[in-house]
Protein backbone atom coordinates (compact mmCIF):
# COMPACT_ATOMS: atom_id res chain seq x y z
CA UNK A 1 0.00 0.00 0.00
CA UNK A 2 1.15 3.33 -1.30
CA UNK A 3 2.09 5.78 1.88
CA UNK A 4 1.52 9.26 1.04
CA UNK A 5 3.11 12.04 3.51
CA UNK A 6 0.98 15.36 2.78
CA UNK A 7 2.64 18.49 3.99
CA UNK A 8 -0.49 20.92 5.46
CA UNK A 9 -0.16 24.58 6.61
CA UNK A 10 -4.12 25.40 6.22
CA UNK A 11 -3.30 27.41 2.77
CA UNK A 12 -5.38 27.16 -0.34
CA UNK A 13 -2.46 25.76 -2.17
CA UNK A 14 -2.40 22.73 0.98
CA UNK A 15 -6.25 22.29 0.08
CA UNK A 16 -5.70 21.90 -3.28
CA UNK A 17 -3.18 19.20 -2.22
CA UNK A 18 -5.24 17.47 0.22
CA UNK A 19 -7.76 17.36 -2.63
CA UNK A 20 -5.25 15.55 -5.10
CA UNK A 21 -4.46 12.94 -2.10
CA UNK A 22 -8.39 12.07 -1.85
CA UNK A 23 -9.07 11.89 -5.59
CA UNK A 24 -5.70 9.38 -5.42
CA UNK A 25 -7.15 7.69 -2.86
CA UNK A 26 -9.98 7.07 -5.12
CA UNK A 27 -8.12 5.35 -7.74
CA UNK A 28 -5.72 3.14 -5.52
CA UNK A 29 -5.35 2.37 -2.05
CA UNK A 30 -2.94 4.46 -0.20
CA UNK A 31 -2.77 5.66 3.63
CA UNK A 32 -2.10 9.01 4.53
CA UNK A 33 -0.34 10.77 7.24
CA UNK A 34 -1.00 15.24 7.19
CA UNK A 35 2.41 16.79 8.16
CA UNK A 36 2.41 19.69 10.06
CA UNK A 37 4.88 21.75 10.86
CA UNK A 38 5.94 24.01 14.13
CA UNK A 39 8.63 26.14 15.68
CA UNK A 40 8.97 24.76 19.50
CA UNK A 41 8.53 28.16 20.46
CA UNK A 42 5.74 29.34 18.25
CA UNK A 43 2.60 30.64 20.01
CA UNK A 44 0.41 29.56 17.51
CA UNK A 45 1.04 25.52 18.06
CA UNK A 46 -2.86 25.69 18.83
CA UNK A 47 -3.43 27.23 15.55
CA UNK A 48 -1.66 24.51 13.47
CA UNK A 49 -2.88 21.38 15.60
CA UNK A 50 -6.40 22.92 14.71
CA UNK A 51 -5.17 23.21 10.69
CA UNK A 52 -4.08 19.38 11.40
CA UNK A 53 -7.41 18.29 12.28
CA UNK A 54 -9.29 19.94 10.09
CA UNK A 55 -7.18 18.56 7.07
CA UNK A 56 -7.75 14.74 8.68
CA UNK A 57 -10.98 15.42 9.42
CA UNK A 58 -11.75 16.53 5.80
CA UNK A 59 -9.30 13.84 4.07
CA UNK A 60 -11.74 11.50 6.30
CA UNK A 61 -14.58 12.59 5.06
CA UNK A 62 -13.65 12.81 1.26
CA UNK A 63 -11.39 9.44 1.14
CA UNK A 64 -13.94 7.04 3.94
CA UNK A 65 -11.83 4.00 3.50
CA UNK A 66 -8.35 5.67 3.58
CA UNK A 67 -6.22 4.92 6.76
CA UNK A 68 -5.35 8.66 8.01
CA UNK A 69 -3.11 10.26 10.63
CA UNK A 70 -1.90 13.07 11.61
CA UNK A 71 1.88 14.19 12.89
CA UNK A 72 2.73 17.31 14.00
CA UNK A 73 6.36 18.26 13.81
CA UNK A 74 8.75 20.89 15.56
CA UNK A 75 11.52 22.53 13.44
CA UNK A 76 11.56 24.59 10.15
CA UNK A 77 10.77 24.05 6.76
CA UNK A 78 12.09 22.51 4.32
CA UNK A 79 14.58 20.50 6.08
CA UNK A 80 11.69 19.27 8.93
CA UNK A 81 9.19 18.06 5.96
CA UNK A 82 11.93 15.78 4.27
CA UNK A 83 13.07 14.41 7.16
CA UNK A 84 9.02 13.76 8.36
CA UNK A 85 8.56 12.03 4.52
CA UNK A 86 11.78 9.69 4.46
CA UNK A 87 9.80 6.59 5.02
CA UNK A 88 6.89 8.13 2.46
CA UNK A 89 6.35 6.39 -0.99
CA UNK A 90 5.35 10.03 -2.15
CA UNK A 91 5.37 13.56 -0.82
CA UNK A 92 2.56 15.79 -1.70
CA UNK A 93 2.37 19.43 -1.07
CA UNK A 94 0.69 22.52 -2.42
CA UNK A 95 2.51 25.92 -4.18
CA UNK A 96 0.88 29.04 -5.12
CA UNK A 97 1.67 30.25 -8.81
CA UNK A 98 -1.38 32.52 -9.59
CA UNK A 99 -0.25 35.42 -6.85
CA UNK A 100 3.36 36.66 -7.95
CA UNK A 101 4.15 38.05 -4.47
CA UNK A 102 3.33 34.68 -2.45
CA UNK A 103 4.60 32.70 -5.20
CA UNK A 104 7.85 34.52 -5.27
CA UNK A 105 8.17 34.25 -1.47
CA UNK A 106 7.51 30.87 -0.91
CA UNK A 107 8.82 29.27 -4.38
CA UNK A 108 12.15 28.78 -2.69
CA UNK A 109 10.25 25.82 -0.38
CA UNK A 110 9.21 23.31 -3.27
CA UNK A 111 12.15 23.92 -4.82
CA UNK A 112 14.40 23.04 -1.76
CA UNK A 113 11.74 20.45 -0.87
CA UNK A 114 11.82 18.99 -4.03
CA UNK A 115 15.96 18.97 -4.60
CA UNK A 116 15.80 17.60 -0.97
CA UNK A 117 13.74 15.10 -1.18
CA UNK A 118 14.96 11.15 -1.39
CA UNK A 119 10.93 10.18 -1.96
CA UNK A 120 9.31 11.72 -4.79
CA UNK A 121 7.64 14.82 -4.70
CA UNK A 122 3.84 16.02 -5.84
CA UNK A 123 4.14 19.79 -6.58
CA UNK A 124 0.27 20.65 -6.38
CA UNK A 125 -0.94 23.84 -7.37
CA UNK A 126 -3.66 26.28 -5.68
CA UNK A 127 -6.43 25.76 -7.26
CA UNK A 128 -6.13 22.54 -8.38
CA UNK A 129 -9.73 21.47 -10.10
CA UNK A 130 -9.26 17.75 -10.65
CA UNK A 131 -8.66 18.02 -14.82
CA UNK A 132 -7.07 15.29 -16.28
CA UNK A 133 -4.03 17.52 -17.61
CA UNK A 134 -0.66 15.65 -18.43
CA UNK A 135 2.19 14.22 -16.05
CA UNK A 136 4.88 16.71 -16.16
CA UNK A 137 8.01 15.82 -15.28
CA UNK A 138 12.18 17.80 -15.33
CA UNK A 139 14.71 15.98 -16.84
CA UNK A 140 18.26 17.02 -15.92
CA UNK A 141 21.42 16.63 -17.85
CA UNK A 142 22.92 14.05 -15.82
CA UNK A 143 21.16 10.77 -14.28
CA UNK A 144 19.52 12.70 -11.60
CA UNK A 145 16.06 12.27 -12.81
CA UNK A 146 16.24 8.92 -13.84
CA UNK A 147 14.26 8.00 -10.66
CA UNK A 148 11.58 11.19 -11.61
CA UNK A 149 11.48 10.25 -14.70
CA UNK A 150 10.62 6.39 -13.87
CA UNK A 151 8.18 7.68 -10.75
CA UNK A 152 6.38 9.90 -14.14
CA UNK A 153 5.96 7.12 -16.54
CA UNK A 154 4.07 4.48 -14.26
CA UNK A 155 1.70 7.72 -13.24
CA UNK A 156 1.39 8.67 -16.56
CA UNK A 157 0.36 4.70 -17.72
CA UNK A 158 -1.25 4.16 -14.39
CA UNK A 159 -3.79 7.36 -14.85
CA UNK A 160 -3.70 6.86 -19.05
CA UNK A 161 -2.51 10.64 -19.15
CA UNK A 162 -0.09 11.92 -21.89
CA UNK A 163 3.35 12.47 -20.12
CA UNK A 164 5.17 15.58 -20.53
CA UNK A 165 8.74 15.97 -20.40
CA UNK A 166 10.60 19.50 -19.39
CA UNK A 167 14.39 20.10 -19.87
CA UNK A 168 15.46 23.26 -19.70
CA UNK A 169 19.50 24.62 -19.59
CA UNK A 170 21.01 28.09 -19.06
CA UNK A 171 21.55 29.76 -22.23
CA UNK A 172 24.49 32.80 -22.20
CA UNK A 173 24.10 35.87 -20.31
CA UNK A 174 22.35 38.50 -21.70
CA UNK A 175 25.18 41.44 -22.76
CA UNK A 176 28.56 38.74 -22.80
CA UNK A 177 30.30 39.01 -25.85
CA UNK A 178 29.07 35.14 -27.55
CA UNK A 179 25.22 36.75 -26.64
CA UNK A 180 23.56 35.50 -29.58
CA UNK A 181 20.12 35.32 -27.55
CA UNK A 182 20.30 31.22 -28.80
CA UNK A 183 21.93 28.57 -27.07
CA UNK A 184 25.17 27.53 -29.18
CA UNK A 185 23.99 24.98 -32.23
CA UNK A 186 26.24 21.63 -30.83
CA UNK A 187 24.50 22.80 -27.24
CA UNK A 188 21.00 22.76 -28.40
CA UNK A 189 21.24 19.02 -30.20
CA UNK A 190 22.38 18.36 -27.00
CA UNK A 191 19.50 19.20 -25.14
CA UNK A 192 17.51 17.86 -27.58
CA UNK A 193 19.06 14.18 -27.74
CA UNK A 194 18.68 13.65 -23.82
CA UNK A 195 14.92 14.27 -24.58
CA UNK A 196 14.93 11.50 -27.03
Amino acid sequence: MEHIVLGYDGSEAARSALEWVAARAARRPIEVTVVVIADMFDAERPVIRAQQDEATQRLRELAPTTRVDGRMFDGVMPGTIVTASRDADLLVIGVHTGRRLRAFLNGAIPLRVSTRSEVPVCLVPAGWDGRDGAVAVGLSDDDSSDAALAFAVREAAASGRVLRIVHSWLMTAPGSPSATGAPHPTAAAGHRARLQ
